[in-house]
């Protein structure tokens, strides 16, 4: 029985070391930040926004021509930035909507180390800032994987027009667990809750996911609309990635939406 009791403790030193070595590098994992400066596009203007934390938000805002348009509030995903995802805000421009692109402390040019409790405040202070332009009744929340998280915790905090979101997850933690076999919910520092933070959320709700969907399976994203308030929709394309849902309708369904829940 002693070799037995060997075996246990030697995988058990094992997988304490996998959780050690997780935490140490957690942040670097999930903020694989593209710290390249770049300027906006014709016509945004750039704003830096110092947020609550004393942290620095970059974002780019297009305000519309039409007084009464939308504008959404866009959050990009772990791995973008606000350079890459210009293809995406020109989409909603010619919507006829505004748009205010918000990247994170680290990302874009922005100052500072990307964490939650900084990101959701720059979040926060982005739509402040919008807010003041823009009546919330015309504002669009929209988050894109990693940016969900922060979406869910703004809606639950300011009240907006409605919110959209990609791709999104339970948790954080959730995911890392189910990818990595950790007790996540124990090591990580930036857990993203949204599970518990949509209970909150009053704003109508767009999902947008894709079946195909390898980095935030499409069960993820079912957990956190099982826990969402009505009214709410849920949309699955079944040829959909984590990358390619503006070429299978995603537009359409996202057009539809906004027009029926905007001022």
């Amino acid at each position: 029985m002693i070799w037995l009791a060997r075996i246990f403790f030697f995988f058990l030193a094992v997988y304490f070391s996998y959780g050690l070595v997780a935490w140490m590098f957690e942040r670097a994992l999930l903020y694989p930040a593209d710290k390249t400066y770049a300027p906006p596009p014709a016509g945004f203007d750039e704003i830096r926004i110092t947020c609550a934390t004393g942290a620095e938000t970059l974002s780019w805002l297009l305000l519309p021509t039409d007084p009464s348009a939308p504008v959404v509030l866009h959050f990009h995903g772990n791995g973008s930035s606000l350079n890459n995802q210009a293809y995406l805000y020109q989409q909603f421009v010619g919507e006829g909507w505004g748009v205010m692109g918000v990247t994170y402390p680290g990302y874009s040019g922005a100052s500072g180390k990307p964490n939650e409790r900084d990101n959701v405040a720059c979040g926060l202070a982005a739509f402040d800032r919008l807010a003041t332009d823009v009546s919330p009744g015309r504002i669009v929340l929209y988050g894109k994987s990693l940016g969900t998280g922060i979406a869910v915790q703004v809606a639950a905090q300011r009240k907006a027009a409605a919110l959209v979101l990609d791709a999104p997850y339970s948790a954080v933690a959730d995911v890392a667990a189910g990818r990595y076999y950790l007790p996540a919910h124990l090591v990580m520092r930036d857990k993203y809750m949204s599970r518990e933070h949509i209970k909150k959320v009053q704003e109508p709700l767009l999902w947008l996911h894709g079946q195909a969907d390898q980095v935030i399976p499409v069960r993820f994203g079912q957990r956190l609309y099982d826990a969402a308030n009505e009214p709410k929709v849920f949309r699955v394309f079944k040829a959909g990635s984590h990358y390619n849902l503006y070429g299978l309708g995603a537009l359409d369904t996202l057009r539809a939406f906004v027009e029926a829940n905007t001022d």
